[in-house]
């Protein structure tokens, strides 16, 4: 019984004998803008044995309920005027209706009319048309998209082209590139106006809206419509314009809490924050966090945050905050040499310290005597280098070097004892003159104790002869 079956079927496709029936083809369902046309795809089919009376002179005819509403041939007196477009001995009925009106949303069906036996009409399949005053909206595809960055995505954005001789203008915005449009045939056979972009994404298109915009005109162009579709990129990328901000953000006392926040862009968000001094070629770990409270004193040199989510990472230009502190001296020292004095003072302060040099308690400046030389060090640092020329005799000259900014001074002190330069001659004269002088000296003392011994023995002497003759006296007396 099937083999049967198949093989009639086989027949009826290859012969068409005994196969034909009346039948049309037409969409169920139009929806045309109004004062736009609708262009009809129509084909039909009929029974074998009327095959023959198919002929030029046939006529296409569309009526509602109520009657014909078009004639092919005659279409200008039509109730709704327009043309044949397609060949009835082809078997195809299309046809365009002009001036569309919301009276005329109604349900049609085909009839052919020969002028012969050949006249039928297809009622079994009937065409609902919609007039609308608004256009449909157009379809982008995909309706969500989510994406990494750097890859190339379609879309593809298409409308309904009810009115073949005026069809849609499709138009991307913003403009991400070139599109290419095509008129396309959907499956009951009506036509799309279809417009592709192609676009290579990068992190710049997140949350970027993209439409698509259909403008309809009518045939008098007289009116347009437009309406549009939209839909909003989902970008994936690493993170993107990482960037350091410093609260407070001024100068700040070295003692102070600063707070950096690592501020970034990233899809998805970043899942790691970490903060690195940049101590020259070696970076050290900080902190971590997208917000880190700090003592200023300890990101006083260069820093920078790095930000991490699963697709890459992103590093901060390096930052520095502007630490403020009183001056401190960091070196100083002197040497003599070829008849001058020469002492040097370095210094560091935030803001930018200043020095100055005295001598003996009173400030030096810069003199054919005294010359003051200043080379900033860096930002903050300063040196200054102080030359005395033929430095004169004085015992432990008290010289200093005073550093001082708003915040504070710091003072360094030399002590220099400094001999006049002289020649072996005159140090060796010095010397004789000194020793020939302790030795006048030494005479003149003990010529002086002599004459003091001799006058303390002339005056001892006569009481001595006064107890002797007083002694001889008593003896004399004694003997009578």
């Amino acid at each position: 019984m099937a083999a049967a079956l198949t093989l009639l079927l086989i027949g009826c496709l290859l012969q068409s004998a005994l196969c034909g029936e009346f039948e049309v083809t037409v969409p169920e369902t139009i929806e045309v803008l109004k004062g736009s046309c609708v262009t009809i795809p129509c084909s039909f089919d009929i029974e074998d044995n009327y095959k023959s009376d198919l002929d030029n002179i046939c006529k296409a005819v569309w009526k509602n309920n109520n009657g014909i509403v078009f004639d092919s041939s005659n279409p200008q007196q039509s109730i709704i005027k327009g043309n044949l477009i397609g060949d009835l001995k082809k078997k195809d009925c299309t046809t365009t209706l002009n001036n569309i009106q919301p009276e005329h949303s109604d349900t049609y069906f085909f009839r052919v009319e020969c002028n012969n036996k050949l006249k039928y009409d297809f009622n079994k399949q009937r065409l609902s048309i919609s007039v609308k005053a608004d256009p449909p909206r157009p379809t982008l595809t995909p309706s969500t998209l989510q994406v990494k960055e750097g890859f190339s995505v379609s879309l593809t954005c298409s409308a309904p082209a009810p009115c073949l001789s005026h069809p849609p203008t499709l138009t991307f915005t913003p403009s991400l590139g070139d599109s290419q449009e095509t008129l396309q045939e959907t499956l009951n056979k009506t036509k799309v106006k279809t417009s592709v972009l192609n676009v290579t994404v990068s992190h710049l298109h997140h949350k970027q809206e993209i439409s698509c915009s259909a403008v309809y005109n009518t045939l008098d162009g007289s009116t347009e419509s437009s309406v549009s579709t939209r839909l909003t990129l989902d970008v994936s990328y690493s993170p993107k314009n990482t960037t350091v901000s410093v609260s407070p953000s001024g100068p700040v006392p070295g003692d102070s809490i600063v707070t950096l926040t690592c501020n970034t862009s990233a899809n998805p968000p970043v899942k790691n924050y970490t903060w690195y001094r940049a101590d020259g070629g070696q970076e050290t770990v900080i902190g971590t966090g997208h917000v880190l409270n700090i003592a200023a004193s300890k990101v006083s040199g260069p820093f920078f945050c790095k930000a991490e989510n699963y697709l890459g990472d992103g590093r901060s230009n390096n930052s520095q905050i502007d630490v403020q502190f009183a001056p401190h001296i960091l070196s100083s020292d002197c040497t003599k040499a070829a008849g001058q004095l020469n002492c040097s003072c370095e210094t560091v302060g935030n803001p930018s310290p200043t020095l100055q040099w005295y001598l003996n308690g009173l400030p030096v400046n810069h003199s054919d005597r005294f010359a003051v030389s200043n080379e900033p060090l860096n930002n903050t640092g300063l040196r200054s280098i102080i030359t005395v020329n033929q430095p004169l005799e004085r015992d432990f000259s008290a010289l200093r070097c005073r550093s001082s900014n708003s915040l504070g001074s710091a003072i360094q002190q030399f002590y220099v004892y400094v001999l006049e330069t002289q020649t072996s001659a005159e140090s060796h004269v010095m010397l004789t003159v000194f020793i020939a002088t302790v030795v006048m000296l030494l005479v003149l003392v003990c010529a002086l104790l002599l004459v003091i011994r001799a006058q303390k023995t002339h005056h001892n002497l006569p009481k001595s002869t006064v107890a002797i003759n007083q002694l001889l006296t008593r003896g004399e007396g004694n003997e009578v």
